[in-house]
């Protein structure tokens, strides 16, 4: 089973496993709940850090057919509140999500543009979580070195 995701790049399904044109495809399995002090459960793994800028997402609509996802040619300028290996936490100007999947690009050093596709992980209000699914290698180690560094 094949899904075109943009500009020609198509997922393969393999046994479980993802790939991606030119990219790695990120599937993170379910990591076990860390209990933290109180009720409440930690469930990062990954840290992350306050990372306020601008980011382009563009929402990735799924074709009639059901068998294609396709990139929209409009970006939705939206502010990121704060990063990590894993994902990335955005306000929305709005309370309702432009769509589950979204290819997002943002910058973390004037020179280092990243582009990579998430899928929402949560909304509440204007806010959205957006976990990483698609991203090439040399964009993941820069992410996790900014953060690395700034932590």
């Amino acid at each position: 089973m094949s899904f075109a995701l943009f500009e020609g790049a198509v997922v393969q399904i393999k046994r479980g496993a993802f790939e991606l044109a030119n990219a790695v495809l990120i599937i993170f399995p379910k990591e076990p709940k860390v209990p933290v002090s109180g009720n409440k459960e930690e469930r990062r793994k990954y840290p992350r850090i306050k990372f306020v800028d601008r980011v382009e997402i563009f929402p990735v609509i799924e074709s009639k057919s059901r068998n294609i996802f396709e990139v929209q040619n409009t970006p939705i300028t939206v502010k990121a509140v704060d990063l990590s290996e894993n994902g990335i936490r955005l306000e929305l100007g709005t309370s309702k999500p432009p769509a589950h999947i979204l290819k997002l690009n943002f910058q973390i050093n004037k020179d280092k543009s990243i582009n990579v596709y998430g899928k929402m992980a949560w909304a509440s209000g204007k806010f959205l979580g957006c976990t990483f699914v698609a991203m090439d290698k040399e964009s993941r180690q820069l992410i996790r070195d900014f953060v690395e560094k700034l932590i």
